[in-house]
């Protein structure tokens, strides 16, 4: 529960705490009497938020309402106004979302004054210090970093030999655009604490958060056995920024994220107005570059660089770019596709002006991004059974639907971004070849990343499996500078989970509904190695941290994690589709794509982008899976391209689209039946998606007149209407079903369709393509009826998308759908 000052005042009025001797005593008495001098010291508190995310914007998310257009078509830069009835939700400088309630450390603090305090009473107390102890014995917890020692040791790991590491960057490439927590950062020296309010000496408030001249800092223990960091004591870690929770209570207190929560590459575009604006030339809708097509230049302090003179930084949407070179590979590939998209979309529709071409190719791009994500990556990681429990699937080609509930909070999980979504960690392998005998990729990156001429990164070289195992360079080497100074990232996950009050591994089994480990002997979904490991550094099974016990499991069925894992991302990724306002399979006219327009996406592939923005050769038609006889390597200009016909506007205006044929009438509810049409051409269709009318009733009498003669034509458009005459004999619903009037495009000029062209020789998705264009003037407003394009199955069929020993289909251009 969260509790406000004046609960937890009053609640510690009735508790009895016990000294070391085990004597009850009161614990108001301890405050009502005033505290010791030497617990009463606070330097001035001197928080600092994030980058680029002033104070005044990190606004409590139940107090705020803003005006929204709900005929908005495009995203807003910072993800608000998405949902309508809550418009901060999903946004950029949110707080992290729970989903149960934090465990922080502020009762076991008790314990320096000689008092101990049940259980129960620990979780009343939950405010914001991180949680140090055992939950049976209140001895202080393992070292994060012997535990990275003992349970997650280094080495080459298992490799999985029919992925690629493209499975790892993606998933941070991902990340990327979806979390991001900022640490406190404050005056030299100076203690950091998220509260500024001016409680007095005697409030229950004031002496858990000020009592123990708590800081910023909270330093990981290198045991003296370590066999890497011999003579070091400890690692520095400073804590995450604190903010009000999303309940607007200033306690428990919640982690921030700076970035929106959708999948709607914000990396690419940034997570504010501002970053987006220092992102665009405001020239023909691009995105700024550098020499040689790069991504642009940034500020010094943003990277580390060998030689200030010569190197510079790069810039994207997330500052995280720099970190290395496979993710700014991944950067400068999508800044490069959304110049390359929009200079098409400027071809077919001259007359758009900057904002226009920006916004409409920045759709596209994000659409791309969900479809890759959910159909090509995601069920890699997650499995099948899984995967189609959560909704996580596709739509078949042809298919929209209005997925989209208001009452789904897409905000990101804290348990998903501090310990979940860590699981790539574990993908990356020690050592990859800069030279393999398939490259997917290379081009020029500045020697900021030190690489003399180019950097080439290869989806020939197989990923690491997920497992408790992890590389010596991201556990010994991590971020190490000139002196030989590094860090363990395996221990700054746990020492994260323990700074944001994630509960112990356990509780997260209770609440996935899957058997608690009970002893170490005994721990479901892992093998009698690891119990035994865990078992010689944790006392108790109660006590294991999250991403420790969690990353130790055998995989669940066919996915990439085990079970518990699983449970979070599947949850995370459900709430991020059934969430999003835009979520790109929609068939909302507003937010949506029209039904051709849909299937141009659909067509495009993550191949087809890398081979179209570095000039390469060949690529297998599925950068995730090995090349293999099913999975072959191709010619990049095989490939399928995207046309923007579908979003071609004549004189102006929107092309004029067809409708199909209306479908079947759905089952009664409330006394009314519901039936559905797509616009099946390119452009946009005048009138209603969506019909309805009462259910069938005895006794109906009123009927439509005859149609009136079309209208002559007025902006391309003819119309003609009807009346309804009677009256139901039941007092429900309107007189007639459907609707009074109609329209129809202008038969204007004479158009028609080229012959068909040559069936494609590669497979895309599963099926071969040809297409067709449709001849007309320029100024002609005619349309061609029927599709631009045509699919078949490829010829042998293939067994899509899973293999009779379930795994990964690695077929032709396999999507995964």
């Amino acid at each position: 529960m969260s509790l406000t000052a004046a609960s937890v005042e009053q609640l510690m009025q009735q508790v009895i705490v016990y000294n070391k001797q085990g004597d009850a005593q009161p614990l108001g008495p301890l405050y009502q009497s005033g505290f010791p001098s030497v617990f009463t010291t606070v330097s001035p508190i001197t928080t600092t938020p994030a980058p680029n995310s002033p104070e005044s914007n990190l606004r409590c998310q139940s107090s705020v309402e803003l005006k929204c257009d709900p005929e908005l078509k495009f995203r807003t830069p910072d993800g608000t106004c998405n949902n309508l009835v809550h418009n901060l939700w999903g946004s950029a400088l949110s707080p992290l979302r729970r989903i149960l309630q934090p465990q922080y450390g502020d009762g076991e603090w008790l314990e320096l004054i000689g008092t101990r305090v049940s259980s129960v009473m620990l979780s009343a107390l939950s405010v914001s210090a991180p949680r140090t102890t055992s939950t049976h014995s209140r001895n202080p917890l393992p070292s994060a970093r012997a535990i990275s020692v003992l349970i997650h040791p280094s080495g080459p790991g298992n490799l999985m030999t029919s992925l690629t590491h493209m499975v790892m960057q993606w998933g941070q490439y991902l990340d990327h655009d979806i979390t991001s927590t900022p640490i406190q950062t404050g005056e030299l020296k100076s203690n950091i604490t998220y509260y500024t309010h001016d409680y007095t000496s005697k409030t229950i408030l004031y002496w858990f958060i000020f009592l123990f001249h708590r800081t910023a800092c909270f330093p990981i223990p290198i045991p003296s056995y370590d066999p890497y960091f011999k003579g070091r004591s400890c690692f520095s870690f400073t804590r995450s920024l604190q903010v009000t929770n999303s309940n607007c209570k200033q306690v428990p207190v919640e982690q921030l994220n700076q970035l929106t929560a959708y999948v709607d590459a914000s990396q690419v575009y940034g997570s504010s107005a501002e970053e987006q604006k220092n992102l665009r030339t405001f020239k023909g809708g691009q995105m700024t570059t550098s020499g040689n097509d790069l991504l642009p230049k940034d500020k010094a302090e943003s990277c580390v660089l060998n030689n200030p003179n010569r190197d510079y930084c790069f810039k994207a949407g997330d500052l995280r770019v720099n970190e290395q070179m496979g993710l700014a590979s991944m950067h400068t590939v999508w800044m490069r596709e959304h110049n390359r998209l929009v200079q098409k979309m400027a071809a077919v529709n001259p007359h758009w002006n900057d904002e226009r071409l920006f916004q409409e190719t920045r759709k596209i791009v994000g659409a791309l991004y969900q479809k890759i994500t959910y159909g090509d990556w995601l069920p890699i990681v997650l499995d099948r059974n899984r995967f189609a429990a959560n909704n996580l699937q596709l739509l078949p080609s042809g298919q929209q639907s209005n997925i989209y509930n208001p009452s789904v909070d897409a905000g990101v999980k804290n348990v998903f971004a501090s310990a979940a979504f860590r699981f790539g960690h574990s993908l990356i392998r020690s050592t990859m070849s800069q030279y393999a005998k398939y490259v997917f990729i290379y081009f020029y990156l500045n020697e900021t990343f030190q690489m003399s001429t180019s950097t080439v990164i290869v989806t020939l070289v197989v990923t690491k499996k997920v497992d408790r195992f992890f590389t010596e360079e991201i556990k010994n080497h991590l971020f190490q500078d000139k002196r030989g100074n590094s860090l363990d990232l395996v221990a700054f996950n746990i020492q994260r989970g323990r700074d944001h009050g994630l509960p112990p591994y356990n509780e997260w089994r209770k609440y996935c509904k899957l058997p608690v480990m009970t002893s170490f002997s005994n721990m479901p979904d892992h093998d009698e190695l690891t119990g035994q490991a865990f078992s010689q550094i944790y006392e108790h099974p109660d006590d294991i941290d999250l991403f420790s016990g969690a990353i130790s499991e055998r995989p669940e069925g066919n996915g990439l994690v085990g079970p518990t894992f699983a449970c979070i991302l599947s949850e995370q990724f459900r709430n991020l589709k059934f969430g999003d306002r835009f979520w790109f399979e929609t068939r909302d006219p507003v937010t949506g794509f029209s039904l051709e327009q849909l299937e141009e996406i659909r067509r495009h592939s993550l191949a087809r982008v890398i081979c179209a923005n570095t000039g390469g050769g060949h690529i297998q038609g599925n950068p995730f899976v090995q090349p293999s006889d099913s999975n072959p390597m191709v010619n990049c200009n095989d490939l399928p391209d995207m046309t923007m016909e579908p979003w071609r506007e004549v004189q102006g205006r929107a092309r004029v689209g067809t409708w199909t044929e209306w479908g079947e009438w759905s089952a009664c509810d409330q006394g009314m039946q519901l039936r559905q049409r797509a616009c099946s051409q390119y452009g946009e269709c005048a009138g209603n998606y969506q019909d309805s009318q009462p259910c069938a009733s005895p006794g109906w009498t009123s009927q439509w007149s005859q149609w009136s003669p079309w209208s002559t034509c007025f902006q391309g458009l003819q119309a003609r209407s009807r009346a309804c005459s009677g009256q139901p004999a039941t007092g429900f619903g309107s007189p007639c079903p459907g609707g009074p009037q109609e329209t129809r495009p202008c038969s204007s000029g004479t158009v028609g369709w080229a012959q068909w062209g040559p069936w494609g020789t590669v497979c895309s998705q599963g099926r071969q393509w040809r297409e067709r264009t449709c001849t007309r003037s320029p100024n002609q407003v005619g349309v061609c009826s029927g599709p631009s394009s045509q699919s078949k199955p490829c010829t042998p069929p293939w067994n899509y998308p899973w293999n009779n020993n379930g795994n990964p289909q690695t077929g032709p251009y396999n999507t995964y759908g």
